[in-house]
């Protein structure tokens, strides 16, 4: 109705830098963000319920903690009051790599799930912006740009994972290719096919500024 129901210049997140917010599922919000040195960012998440109560500590709950940067990109609900995070990692010191990790509702990781995330692409090359959607059964389908061949340029990768923190069986080690036509692809942006796979549409160079899409089962 327009009416607000949180203090009127809203409730303070601490955080260096706010990337991502989801729904809770109870009408508050999930948040991710980095804080820290300008060295290492590391990657914290905030509960925050409908009438603007912190739900986890002041300073938010450690995500991930690795050298240098955790760059949060995606958030998804996963349904139980948590979170599906995914984020580009530098962690390696020279390329960065996509990780995601599910916390449930008291900001703790998910059974099953590293402590510091799991590594869903650690190809060489930069692998970065990956975003989120549900998939069946629990898991999150990821996708994100990925300039393994850098010849090639940027190109659309996917993959899946289980709500346990595991690859689903028969994909490929380091993502399914979706697009490895000439120029860039990027910005590719999934939206759930209802079975467990996704739409995935992206913007495409390979002759001009196009936008392009696929199907992933």
């Amino acid at each position: 109705g327009g009416t607000a129901h949180l203090p009127q210049d809203g409730v303070a997140i601490p955080g260096r830098f706010l990337g991502i917010v989801a729904s809770d599922g109870s009408g508050g919000i999930i948040s991710a963000f980095m804080y820290g040195p300008d060295t290492q960012q590391d990657l914290y998440a905030q509960r925050v319920d409908s009438t603007g109560a912190l739900k986890w500590p002041m300073d938010g709950v450690l995500v991930a903690s690795a050298p240098f940067d955790q760059r949060p990109n995606g958030i998804l609900p996963d349904g139980n009051g948590g979170a599906f995070i995914a984020w580009h990692d530098l962690r390696n010191g020279q390329d960065w790599d996509v990780y995601v990790k599910r916390i449930n509702s008291a900001g703790t990781a998910a059974p099953g799930w590293p402590t510091n995330g799991l590594a869903v692409c650690t190809s060489p090359g930069f692998q970065i912006y990956p975003r989120l959607v549900s998939a069946f059964a629990g898991g999150c389908l990821l996708t994100w740009y990925d300039a393994r061949d850098s010849v090639a340029g940027y190109d659309v990768y996917a993959h899946r994972i289980t709500g346990q923190g595991a690859m689903s069986a028969g994909w490929p080690a380091n993502g399914a290719l979706l697009c490895h036509a000439s120029g860039d692809q990027t910005s590719p942006l999934p939206v759930s096919d209802g079975s467990g796979g996704a739409l995935v549409a992206w913007s495409d160079y390979r002759a001009y500024a196009d936008t392009y899409s696929q199907h992933v089962s």
